[in-house]
C-alpha cells in the first residue's frame, strides 16, 4: 500500500486558488497539536501569505509594471515556503491520513496512474533585468512537484560542460540565475521530479550573460 502524502507542489494553482490554499494551510496549522514545531515558522509563512495577497490585489487593480513584478516575486517566496511546510507535514505525519488532513494541505492523488515525469522540453534562457543575470524556463511538465536544474560552463567549444551542484525550483519559468560573468556562455539542464522519481535531464540550452 502506498503511503499517503500531501502535495508539496502548488505552482500550478491560479492566483486566487493559491491565496485560498495558503490561507487554509495557515488556519489549519496554527495551534495544531500534530505539528508542535512547524518548519518554516508559521510567522514567516503568514508574512509571506499576507505579502502575496496584498501585492496580488494591488497589481490586479490596475497596478504598474513594478507592482506586477513584486507580485510575481512574492508568489515565488510563498510557493517556496509552502513546499517547505508541506514537506515538514509529510515528514511529521508519516503517512497517517488524519494527521495529514489536519494540516489543510491537499492530499496527493495516489489513485490516478501517475508515472515518472517526462523530460522537460523547449528549454530557453533570456536576459535578466540586470547585468550578470539570466532567467531560464522550460515547458511545464504534468504531475511534477518540482524541477532540478544545473548551471554549467565549458572551457572551450570542444571541452565538456562543467556542471555546478544542482538546485531546486518550484516552477518551470522565470527562474533567476544571478552573479554571472558578462561575456561568458552559460549552460542549463533541467529535469522534473514527482513522487515516482526523476525524469532524465533535458538537452542543455545556453546563452551568453550580458
Amino acid at each position: 500500500m502506498k503511503s499517503l502524502k500531501v502535495r508539496t507542489y502548488y505552482a500550478d494553482l491560479r492566483e486566487h486558488e493559491l491565496v485560498t490554499q495558503a490561507g487554509k494551510a495557515l488556519q489549519f496549522m496554527t495551534g495544531n497539536a500534530n505539528y508542535p514545531t512547524p518548519a518554516p515558522d508559521l510567522a514567516d509563512f503568514e508574512a509571506a501569505y499576507t505579502d502575496y495577497k496584498t501585492k496580488l490585489e494591488k497589481a490586479n487593480k490596475g497596478g504598474s509594471r513594478l507592482d506586477f513584478r513584486q507580485k510575481k516575486e512574492a508568489r515565488i517566496v510563498l510557493l517556496d515556503l509552502m513546499r517547505d511546510l508541506a514537506t515538514h507535514v509529510n515528514l511529521t505525519a508519516k503517512g497517517v491520513g488524519s494527521v495529514l488532513e489536519s494540516s489543510g494541505f491537499i492530499i496527493a492523488n495516489l489513485d490516478r496512474n501517475v508515472g515518472i515525469p517526462g523530460i522537460p522540453q523547449r528549454g530557453r534562457l533570456i536576459d535578466g533585468d540586470n547585468s550578470g543575470t539570466l532567467k531560464w524556463a522550460v515547458d511545464a511538465v504534468p504531475d511534477v512537484w518540482e524541477y532540478e536544474y544545473c548551471l554549467g560552463t565549458r572551457a572551450s567549444a570542444e571541452a565538456p560542460i562543467s556542471w555546478e551542484a544542482s538546485r531546486k525550483a518550484t516552477q518551470s519559468y522565470g527562474n533567476l540565475l544571478a552573479g554571472l560573468t558578462p561575456g561568458v556562455v552559460y549552460y542549463v539542464r533541467v529535469r522534473a521530479h514527482n513522487g515516482k522519481g526523476d525524469s532524465d535531464w533535458c538537452e542543455p540550452f545556453s546563452r551568453m550573460a550580458r
